[in-house]
């Protein structure tokens, strides 16, 4: 996930998982080559902008593919 210069990640939002579920999300992670964090957070979002309940402002800005011509 990209980070915004809107809005710094400094909340905190502390939950409880079995031992079983947080394996599961340290090894899906792991496979994305991302932190569990991450990984919570892209989950979060993508659940969030299904709902159209995310603010536009955490719109991901598109990246143009630059291409060299050989």
């Amino acid at each position: 996930m990209p980070k915004t210069r809107y809005e710094p990640k400094n909340a905190i939002i502390y939950l409880r998982v079995t031992k079983t579920i947080k394996d599961l999300i340290v090894h899906q992670a792991a496979q994305e080559g991302i932190s569990p964090s991450e990984w919570l957070r892209k989950i979060i979002v993508k659940e969030l902008r299904e709902r159209n309940a995310i603010p536009t402002l955490f719109k991901v800005p598109e990246v143009e593919e630059r291409r060299k011509e050989i």
